[in-house]
């Protein structure tokens, strides 16, 4: 999907899956793929474009799963952004299933310059 505009940025991409992928030996997942591209989309695009000014023009995308809710404290320094208060957990409605809750965590990392602490903050108000 991006290898032209990383051909022609001159960014190299690699994807890392996870160990936990395969141990966790899930069959399928249900989620929204809709909402779980889009912000991949966004992601990348991002990543792309942050990266073209630096010497170094790197994506590495790692992609793991767990039995267990992540934590601000993670062995990948992955920092989390909290969801809303306001937002009422979709996988507790029906059309969920009883199924074991399995966390995905997709991270994307580049040579960019990174987001400030406002920058952070305000990720995802108004994405969804």
């Amino acid at each position: 999907m991006f290898d032209a505009e990383l051909k022609r940025a001159k960014t190299t991409l690699e994807f890392i899956e996870e160990e936990s992928l395969t141990s966790l030996q899930a069959q399928w997942t249900l989620l929204d793929p809709s909402r779980v591209l889009q912000v991949l989309i966004n992601l990348m695009t991002n990543a792309i474009k942050f990266t073209r000014t630096e010497s170094e023009r790197k994506i590495v995308i790692t992609m793991g799963a767990s039995t267990s809710k992540p934590s601000e404290t993670n062995p990948s320094n992955i920092q989390y952004v909290r969801k809303s208060n306001t937002s009422p957990d979709q996988t507790k409605k029906a059309e969920w299933g009883t199924g074991e809750i399995l966390y995905l965590c997709i991270a994307v990392q580049d040579t960019g310059r990174g987001l400030d602490e406002s920058e952070i903050k305000n990720l995802f108000l108004g994405n969804f």
